[in-house]
């Protein structure tokens, strides 16, 4: 029962430092429940007098008494190596402008919660978000991060952006933009990237061509027809032909009856992966950054709503991914043509291809 366990006992051990019911049970000389003990913990928290971590050690959060906040920093070698750099990060410049950080920064401030502390400051009549390193009182937090406001304006508040294809040009906001982190590799993607760009072109201008052909084949047909009509001497009454009514466009129709985000969504949940932070592209694509929590890992998502997709679709998600150091993740609804499933095996190495589907 709980009443065998005293409060006083547990709370004595937890004073001396950081601890895991594990060991506050060791404590007690073996013979302590640790689902009780979690039970008391647990109203020792609600009281006040006992704090919990978001940090976890072995799937369990720390315990440990207010005034002993800054010995959770013996435990920083179990965040992952991001969220590692964020917390030396934030603990040398004592406070940081969101607004002004890389994504996966404002994601991993988000996760050091034990050690990144959100406050606001006015500027301009905006409310501008910054983090302090906890150590940092509250009042000194605010006047140094006016001063670093008033030297870097805080950044404007990402519109949607435009639904414009960039076909020379592959740029992702999401996260800052990419160094080269292996030089031979980057550079044989590179070249199939740019070889895809040069077919696409070329494909365009054939097409191009093409129409402008048949265009002014048609117009020749339809002059001939004109002047034959003309020369003729018998009068033939004009007859209106009833033109039958257009049929809705399969593709439109089907188009209206899902939400492509709510497809991704759906599609992530059932991976057990998280959403951390997403960009929409267009309506038609997203780029996400995704979380596994079982294996502690960043993953980078590109989303496509599209039919078919070519290798000139994939090679840019993969090199991105490939410099920022994280697996790559392409979601469509549609399929890969031929040659983009021969180099998913061999020159896209690292880029898992999944099909969203669509319920009908």
């Amino acid at each position: 029962m709980l009443q065998n366990i005293p409060k006083e006992k547990i709370l004595d051990i937890v004073k001396l430092g950081p601890t895991l019911p594990t060991k506050v049970a060791k404590a007690l000389g073996g013979g302590g429940d640790t689902m009780l003990i979690g039970a008391i913990l647990s109203t020792l928290i609600s009281s006040g007098d006992v704090k919990v971590s978001i940090l976890k050690v072995g799937g369990s959060p720390l315990y440990y008494v207010p005034e002993q906040e800054s010995k959770l920093e013996d435990f920083i070698n179990y965040l992952n190596e991001k969220d590692k750099k964020t917390f030396r990060f934030l603990k040398e410049n004592k406070v940081l402008q969101d607004s002004a950080q890389d994504s996966l920064t404002r994601v991993s401030l988000r996760t050091i919660k034990d050690f990144a502390k959100q406050f606001e400051v006015d500027y301009k009549s905006q409310k501008v978000l910054c983090w302090r390193f906890y150590a940092v009182p509250l009042e000194e937090a605010q006047t140094i991060a006016k001063q670093i406001i008033t030297i870097a304006k805080p950044i404007e508040v990402e519109e949607p952006a435009v639904e414009v294809e960039q076909q020379h040009e592959h740029k992702v906001s999401l996260i800052i933009e990419p160094k080269p982190i292996v030089e031979h590799h980057e550079e044989k993607h590179a070249e199939i990237v740019q070889q895809v760009l040069e077919e696409k072109a070329r494909e365009q201008a054939n097409d191009s061509l093409h129409s402008e052909m048949i265009h002014e084949k048609h117009e020749h047909h339809d002059k001939a027809q004109s002047e034959k009509h003309t020369e003729t001497k018998i009068h033939i009454p004009k007859v209106s032909k009833v033109k039958e009514p257009k049929q809705p466009k399969a593709s439109k129709t089907s188009k209206a009856e899902y939400n492509f985000y709510e497809l991704i969504l759906n599609h992530v949940a059932s991976k057990k992966l998280d959403v951390i932070s997403k960009e929409k592209i267009k309506k038609t694509e997203y780029d996400l950054v995704l979380k596994n929590h079982e294996t502690n890992e960043y993953i980078y998502c590109k989303a496509k709503d599209k039919p078919t997709l070519s290798e000139g679709d994939l090679a840019p998600a993969i090199i991105f991914a490939q410099n920022k150091k994280m697996p790559c993740l392409f979601l469509s609804t549609g399929v890969l043509n031929k040659k983009a499933e021969l180099m998913l095996g061999k020159d896209f190495v690292g880029l898992t291809f999944e099909k969203i589907l669509v319920n009908q």
